[in-house]
């Protein structure tokens, strides 16, 4: 009788245990039980990261039950939680973004899967989020390019994302010049790209130009490359800059300027 009693309690503690277990999947593929810590990152500040669980058990006593909810129970100051939507599909999504400010260091971050009556109760789990603001690795090549007044000197930036979250990446120009770009590209978590950048000035001289990659997250995130545009200024340059649209002779004279642009192509 006793063993029969025994043996009915650990019946119930397993289905208790295998009730009280989630299937992460992203940002990565563990299995939880309530209370278990998983270690996530890194992150940047101000980037957001998602945090899915399989909605549908699918092994052991509880097979076909389901998960409702992924609720987002606590957070550090400064940081946003958004839970998923219930009964979501295929996967219950809980979005968790940093501070724009946040320091380098773990930051604990509490979810709670909620189900039906027959899971026994909300499975509670801890994520420490890592973050840090290098997250990003630049590279620019050529360094140093020589062109005429009034053209353009192109640079290839290769921007590489080393977080585990997507993010979109500005890049701009700062020295003396008559123009430079703003462009964004999105980089996936993990992912490299390449952007091709241009820079010009009418002015002649060695300029020194900062290229500047920086994360829409947060300013914290941010590389800067150092290349030097060595802008030559003489008659040949000033025709082989016609080529390029710069105006330099009124309208009136248009014949003129387009048969300087053919002259410069000689020079080349």
């Amino acid at each position: 009788m006793r063993m029969g009693i025994v043996l009915v309690l650990v019946i119930a503690l397993s289905g208790i245990l295998l009730a009280e277990t989630v299937w992460l999947v992203e940002p990565m593929k563990k299995q939880l039980g309530n209370g278990d810590v998983v270690d996530i990152g890194p992150i940047g500040p101000g980037q957001t990261v998602f945090i899915e669980i399989e909605p549908i058990i699918k092994e052991g006593e509880n097979k076909g039950l389901t998960w409702d909810l992924l609720n987002v129970t606590k957070l550090p100051s400064g940081w946003k939680g958004e839970k998923s939507a219930l009964y979501g599909r295929p996967t219950l999504q809980a979005k968790i973004t940093a501070s724009a400010e946040a320091k380098d260091g773990s930051y604990p971050v509490t979810l709670e899967a909620i189900g039906g009556e027959k899971l026994g109760g909300p499975v509670s789990i801890k994520a420490n989020v890592q973050v840090k603001k290098d997250v990003v690795n630049v590279d620019v090549q050529p360094k140093s390019r020589k062109v005429g007044a009034g053209q353009p000197a192109v640079f290839y930036i290769t921007i590489q994302n080393t977080g585990i979250t997507s993010d979109v990446f500005e890049v701009t120009a700062t020295g003396k010049l008559a123009w430079d770009l703003n462009k964004k590209a999105l980089i996936p978590a993990g992912g490299i790209k390449e952007v091709r950048y241009e820079v010009g000035s009418e002015e002649g001289g060695n300029i020194a130009v900062d290229l500047n990659v920086k994360s829409s997250s947060s300013p914290l995130i941010s590389k800067t490359e150092r290349v030097n545009v060595d802008v030559e200024t003489n008659l040949i340059s000033d025709y082989k800059a016609t080529n390029n649209g710069l105006m330099i002779f009124p309208i009136m004279e248009q014949p003129v300027y387009s048969l300087m642009g053919l002259i410069s192509n000689l020079f080349n």
